[in-house]
């Protein structure tokens, strides 16, 4: 059955066991072909694009998977935002990101909050990067990268206070 959508995808998987990633992802393309709503071979070939760090794909495979299901998966709406986010488009890393926070309620994936924090410090909101910022320490207290945020806090209160202080009325 050279339709078979399920055969194709577990034939990539049995590449990808074996390290042949040509071949798994010709495998998990056609099981694509076969049945487009089949997420499995979209969430392998996601992958693919994680591991090769290409943006474009992360970006364009994340949506597809999002398009199928948009609930139950908080890490690709988190892929999504970054992949958005290093493609310069600030606005749809901005909804991918909160919706990967609205469903993340146990918080299990803290980084949300940091990009989040990125994304809105690029768009000049400081006050609200330094609260997502602030849930990210909360949320995540033993990171590696505590003292990089620390410091990207204090950066964001004197951003802050800057705004504040130049949009105050002039008396």
């Amino acid at each position: 059955y050279p339709k078979y959508a399920v055969a194709w995808f577990e034939l990539g998987r049995s590449y990808s066991a074996r390290k042949r990633p040509d071949e798994a992802k010709t495998a998990y393309e056609n099981s694509v072909s076969s049945d487009g709503k089949f997420v499995n071979p979209h969430l392998e070939l996601l992958q693919i694009a994680l591991d090769g760090r290409d943006w474009p794909q992360i970006a364009e495979r994340s949506d597809t998977v999002l398009k199928l299901n948009p609930f139950n998966f908080p890490q690709i709406w988190y892929m999504n935002g970054a992949a958005n986010y290093n493609l310069k488009k600030l606005d749809l890393a901005e909804r991918s990101t909160r919706e990967a926070l609205k469903l993340d309620v146990n918080h299990a994936n803290p980084r949300i909050n940091r990009l989040l924090g990125i994304i809105l410090a690029d768009k000049g909101d400081y006050p609200g990067a330094l609260d997502q910022m602030k849930g990210y320490l909360s949320f995540a207290p033993d990171r590696p990268d505590i003292e990089v945020v620390r410091k990207q806090i204090a950066e964001l209160k004197r951003a802050s206070g800057a705004t504040t202080t130049s949009q105050a009325p002039k008396q």
